[in-house]
């Protein structure tokens, strides 16, 4: 009866730590989602900036040049760092079965992109020992039969993978106030622009520039330009919050990770709650940055 008691025990442990796992990963994603839109309205707000400076001055369609902004090794640390949060989740999935050696070597291999990414390697911290270890770890991963020695494995890989972790976010956050500027500069320059052609309707009459073009606008286009303005400066308002929310968000995926393993670590009542906890903190801050984002969007 006690042995009994104790597999049924030790069956719900598995259990609640798998799925602990599968949140962690969910809400992972749910922040490279967060991060990856800060990107695309940053580059928005840039080119909306360059589409009203050729409206101002007549440049015809031929004669622009938008460049995206570089950030290439941004977008590849979020890809690594997605499919990271994917792979755990399927390892951490019930059964074995003949895709665990397949999705542990794409483990690796997604780690090692981290790791070798110029844009993360840029502060430094990664030793090459914390790789070696972290590939050792996924051997063994993807060796091992049972499911007792699979999670202890999967925490195993999880905590020699803290460091890549630890340094990509550090990385990710360190840029992020590159990324609030180069917003703002672009919402700035929008909305003077706008409000530039709006106060002087009639400015041509007093330039002397050979491309100055005169606006003939309706009452309901005024109107839906001066809506689009006062949008413009909503978000020039709310822009310092929303970084600084999605900092917070960033913060909260180091604090989740660790929880994780020290949940899988310990597995006892306070370890568990602590990574319950962590995850609801994180989910708590991704909905509010949810809810501030929605109406600048409508």
């Amino acid at each position: 009866m006690m042995v009994a008691a104790f597999i049924i025990l030790a069956g719900c442990t598995s259990l609640s730590s798998k799925q602990r796992v599968k949140d962690y990963a969910t809400q992972a994603v749910s922040v490279h989602h967060a991060l990856a839109s800060v990107y695309r309205s940053a580059e928005q707000a840039r080119v909306d900036a360059i589409l009203s400076r050729a409206v101002r001055d007549g440049i015809p369609a031929s004669d622009l040049a938008i460049t995206a902004i570089e950030h290439s090794g941004q977008q590849q640390a979020l890809t690594d760092l997605t499919r990271y949060a994917n792979l755990l989740y399927a390892l951490a999935s019930d059964g074995h079965n003949a895709r665990i050696d397949q999705e542990a070597e794409q483990l690796h291999d997604t780690l090692t992109s981290l790791t070798d990414n110029p844009f993360v390697r840029d502060i430094g911290g990664i030793e090459e020992a914390d790789i070696s270890i972290v590939s050792t770890g996924i051997n063994a991963l993807g060796r091992a039969l049972t499911e007792t020695s699979r999670h202890r494995q999967l925490r195993a890989v999880m905590e020699a993978g803290q460091p890549v972790i630890q340094q990509t976010i550090a990385r990710l956050r360190q840029d992020l106030p590159h990324w609030q500027m180069a917003t703002r500069v672009a919402l700035n320059q929008a909305l003077s622009i706008r409000m530039q052609l709006l106060n002087n309707p009639n400015r041509c009459q007093q330039s002397h520039e050979t491309r100055c073009v005169t606006l003939h606008t309706s009452y309901d286009q005024r109107l839906k330009a001066y809506h689009h303005g006062y949008l413009i400066k909503q978000k020039l308002l709310g822009l310092e919050a929303h970084f600084a929310r999605l900092d917070l968000a960033l913060s909260d995926y180091v604090v989740m990770h660790d929880a994780i393993i020290a949940s899988l670590t310990l597995d006892n009542t306070a370890s568990r709650q602590g990574a319950r906890r962590a995850i609801a903190t994180t989910k708590r801050h991704l909905d509010a940055l949810k809810d501030f984002q929605k109406p600048l969007e409508e």
